[in-house]
């Protein structure tokens, strides 16, 4: 049976895309990418599970090159217009900060395990290996690396982007940290509303220009 847009819901979709990801990799602007984890809290780092604990904010998927640098990656339906590109743009930067900051190799291997084990309902069907050896095997390296998180990339992936979306993500871009609060003030996004909650968590962990240095990039997904 075909499933459309109509009949996939946000969650839906994460779940079918775990279902790809975790054989066929992410695959952003034609880079393949190792599936790490799906919802790692922050600055927990574990892993989203409403039976048990989900009071921290989570990042949807956290993914890794062949050379081992980690991504943060926001999944929407649709970003449809400029208030919505702007909010996910601050929540993947506010998630992709937080990670950075609170990264360590044990706390990759036990979000990389936890997820993976399936005891969260959100990856199935994949075996024991440990992180490095499953991103070893994966790209079919001689070697493992070492996983870099000196420079935690930002990926927004959606099955749709409205026609402002690149304008508004090449102005965030080319924004500095000190000047993200102005600009965000000036949108109406720093109003204390549950709407705004992504670009207020941004300002408050007042992200450091090292933090910023790799633009964030979105990619379309197709429904599996």
């Amino acid at each position: 049976m075909i499933r459309t847009l109509i009949e996939v819901n946000e969650w839906q979709l994460q779940n079918l895309l775990t279902e790809k990801w975790v054989t066929d990799g992410v695959l952003v602007k034609g880079n393949r990418h190792f599936l790490v984890a799906r919802e790692v809290m922050v600055p927990s780092w574990r892993i989203n599970d409403p039976s048990k604990h989900w009071t921290e904010p989570s990042i949807d998927f956290l993914i890794a090159d062949e050379f081992g640098r980690l991504g943060a990656v926001e999944l929407k339906m649709t970003v449809p217009g400029e208030r919505p590109a702007w909010r996910v743009l601050c929540q993947v930067t506010h998630r992709a900060v937080m990670l950075e900051r609170t990264y360590s190799v044990e706390r990759l291997r036990r979000a990389f395990t936890n997820a993976h084990s399936g005891r969260h309902g959100r990856v199935s069907g994949t075996d024991d290996k440990k992180v490095h050896a499953a991103h070893q095997g994966f790209f079919e390296l001689n070697q493992p690396v070492q996983f870099r998180s000196d420079e935690m990339r930002r990926f927004v992936a959606a099955t749709a982007f409205g026609p402002r979306f690149e304008r508004v993500l090449e102005r965030f871009n080319g924004l500095a940290p000190e000047q993200l609060a102005e600009e965000l003030e000036q949108r109406h996004l720093l109003s204390r509303s549950r709407t705004n909650r992504e670009p207020l968590r941004l300002i408050d962990a007042e992200p450091m220009p090292e933090e910023l240095r790799s633009p964030a990039v979105a990619f379309t997904v197709d429904v599996p």
